[in-house]
């Protein structure tokens, strides 16, 4: 197989609005969050996503307290824009509002990154033109990322 990265390595991040955070002060660690409120996100199957941690080789998951349980990320967004409660949400998503001061990422160290998303396919078979000129698009407009790094 074949791996082509479609996106660069992302984060889940803990974040909240200032308002909360004046509201309900700010959690440190884990054992903090189960005083807090989360934005709980409600997984296919039916269960609750559990808060995946981590810090120098400890890992837990943990599940938050939710205020509210939602299924769409960016339902999880919005209700964190709406100060509803802590979201645990991708940085993808909120990079402009924690540039812009709507959102407060916190206990970052918690929070390590996890690999992008990428495109796999069969290296040995013959690959539709369609999928190549794909491939090839995506090469080309994530050269000048992987160059600047």
């Amino acid at each position: 197989m074949i791996a082509v990265a479609l996106t660069p390595n992302a984060r889940m991040l803990i974040v909240g609005t200032p308002d909360y955070f004046a509201r309900h002060g700010v959690p440190f660690g884990p054992d903090d969050l189960m005083h807090h409120q989360g934005i709980g996100m409600r997984m296919s199957h039916g269960g609750i996503y559990r808060w995946e941690l981590e810090r120098d080789g400890q890992k837990m998951a943990l599940n938050v307290p939710p205020r509210i349980i939602l299924s769409e990320m960016q339902a999880i967004h919005r209700a964190a824009l709406a100060g509803i409660g802590l979201a645990f949400i991708s940085d993808w998503f909120i990079q402009d509002d924690l540039a812009g001061g709507r959102l407060i990422s916190v206990m970052d160290d918690w929070c390590p990154s996890f690999g992008g998303l990428s495109l796999y396919y069969p290296g040995r078979r013959h690959i539709p033109p369609g999928l190549q000129a794909f491939i090839a698009l995506v090469r080309e407009m994530r050269a000048p990322a992987t160059a600047a790094r």
